[in-house]
């Protein structure tokens, strides 16, 4: 269609055939720059809503356009609208270029906890070398062959076991399908069983009080030491790529482990740094301990009278006895005695803190007041704090974490609860068929925590748990072990870490009785 002339010809402006007016030409312009025209008087638009024509845009009109240019230019589609499934929202979460990495983390949590919701029972453990009315109280896995397990018992066993043999192993002892072993016996219950890298340490209460550093891979006889501290029991302990760490009645015990390193019975016992946490009246017991190993050389002790103390284990060093006074220290008060102390391997400026009144919550070390500020009325604020956790005597509750998102913590009813370390909420029960058949897509109020046998209670409350990357459907596949393996050890030379276990989600084992009982997704 011809374009009509313009009714008159007025110097300074231009005449638009659409929107039928005359615009002021701005000065030094080349072009006219005219008010962009509305959805109702554009008569035909592309498919992105741009109106055809030129120089009919203003400012904002050009920006809309230039975003929707790069975008086709990427070649990625506009985003599926929120009513989509969520394999399609788990596609999106790859094929999208997301703009805010939050919403990408948050999308992958919201993922892992929906997977979480999905475990069942996978198998059951029994170590066939332990006696049957021995109790396993605390189970740890190694960290250089996640297909190892250890177990301490209340009979003062240690008994290591191999959940993934090789095919020789299997060719020389058919029968002997998990090839259990007894490493240890101490004089009294265990109280703590901890590894980091190729080291580990255990404790019994005592007494006699004892604690066995060993490494993981060597003979027993030549890479074991024994610690026996006097009138003092052993409550808990931790352990670093450099330091070991011994909770006792009134102090922690620090030992390097540059100092245990030669195995020769000749050389002098290293003496044991001491650092003072109460006095007579029990307030200063240590019942949790944790190094973290990008912490700068802080430890982190959890004690009866209701505080977090974290101090650099170096200021500590050559005092021992009663010149070891503590110093330097920061403290977090809580109203309940401390029953966990973990620091978030990936965030470690975040402190997760369990009290015995079933308190839990988690604490920003960047924030935390010092010690002459710290005082009831005005202690650190936790940044997040879960509600949930049920607690009122114990504190031989088992708890662990997997990375910086979900926490798995055992109550005094027998059950075993997981709550969102990002949003502080617990997981409920799974909802009901028909009502997530109904909805759309999945949201935290539909995420469970688990299947109805591990929200059941247990025969007894949990004392130990543990996150682990094993896939326990696939711990007969050779090739599966094989990958596994590698993949750890290029973890522990700083490469990439392990995904988890059947499809980046862990599995959670529970210590149960007599025996360990694993849960993962079908």
């Amino acid at each position: 269609m011809a374009t009509s002339k313009p009714p008159l010809v007025l110097p300074g402006y231009v005449w638009n055939e659409q929107t039928r007016r005359y615009y002021k030409q701005p000065k030094n312009a080349a072009a006219p720059i005219p008010r962009t025209a509305s959805p109702r008087q554009t008569s035909s638009t592309t498919r992105h809503g741009r109106v055809e024509g030129q120089g009919d845009e203003g400012v904002g009109g050009k920006r809309k356009r230039a975003r929707v240019a790069r975008t086709d230019a990427k070649g990625k589609g506009r985003a599926r609208d929120e009513d989509g499934s969520p394999a399609d929202r788990l596609r999106d979460l790859y094929l999208t270029d997301w703009q805010l990495v939050g919403q990408r983390q948050r999308l992958q949590h919201d993922i892992l906890l929906y997977s979480l919701s999905r475990l069942s029972p996978a198998r059951t453990t029994y170590p066939d070398c332990l006696p049957m009315d021995d109790t396993i109280l605390h189970l740890a896995f190694d960290d250089v062959d996640p297909a190892r397990v250890r177990v301490g018992t209340s009979n003062g066993t240690i008994a290591t076991g191999n959940l993934a043999p090789s095919a020789d192993e299997l060719a020389y002892f058919p029968n002997d399908e998990e090839r259990w072993r007894t490493g240890w016996f101490l004089p009294s219950k265990i109280t703590s069983l901890k590894s980091s890298g190729k080291w580990m340490v255990a404790t019994c209460l005592g007494p006699p009080a004892q604690a066995v550093i060993a490494t993981t891979q060597d003979s027993i006889s030549l890479a074991s030491v024994t610690l026996s501290p006097r009138k003092t029991s052993l409550w808990t302990s931790a352990i670093s790529s450099d330091l070991v760490a011994l909770g006792g009645d009134r102090s922690v015990l620090l030992t390097p482990l540059s100092a245990l390193h030669s195995s020769s019975s000749t050389r002098p016992s290293s003496p044991i740094d001491t650092y003072t946490t109460g006095g007579r009246g029990g307030g200063g017991t240590v019942f949790s301990l944790d190094i973290p190993d990008q912490g700068g050389g802080m430890v982190w002790a959890g004690v009866r009278r209701g505080e977090c103390i974290g101090f650099d284990w170096r200021s500590a060093r050559g005092g021992g006895g009663a010149e070891a006074k503590t110093r330097e220290q920061t403290a977090i008060k809580i109203s309940s005695p401390v029953t966990h102390v973990k620091v978030i391997r990936e965030q470690p400026h975040q402190l997760l803190v369990a009290g015995m009144d079933g308190f839990l919550a988690l604490y920003d070390l960047r924030i935390v007041r010092p010690p002459t500020l710290a005082r009831d009325r005005r202690s650190t604020v936790p940044m997040l704090h879960v509600k949930g956790h049920v607690n009122s005597f114990s504190t031989e509750l088992g708890m662990d974490v997997w990375k910086d998102e979900v926490v798995a913590i055992a109550g005094q009813d027998s059950r075993i609860r997981l709550f969102s370390l990002r949003t502080g909420l617990a997981l409920p029960p799974p909802p009901s068929p028909a009502t997530s058949s109904s909805s759309s897509h999945p949201t935290i109020s539909s995420f469970a925590s688990s299947t109805p046998s591990l929200c059941s209670p247990f025969s007894s409350p949990p004392k130990s748990l543990a996150f682990s990357t094993l896939n326990p459907y696939r711990l007969r596949d050779e090739r599966y072990i094989e990958l596994l393996r590698t993949a750890t050890s290029e973890e522990s030379r700083g490469g990439r870490e392990g995904r988890g276990g059947r499809c980046g989600v862990p599995s959670l084992w529970v210590a149960d009785g007599a025996g360990v009982e694993c849960f993962a997704v079908p």
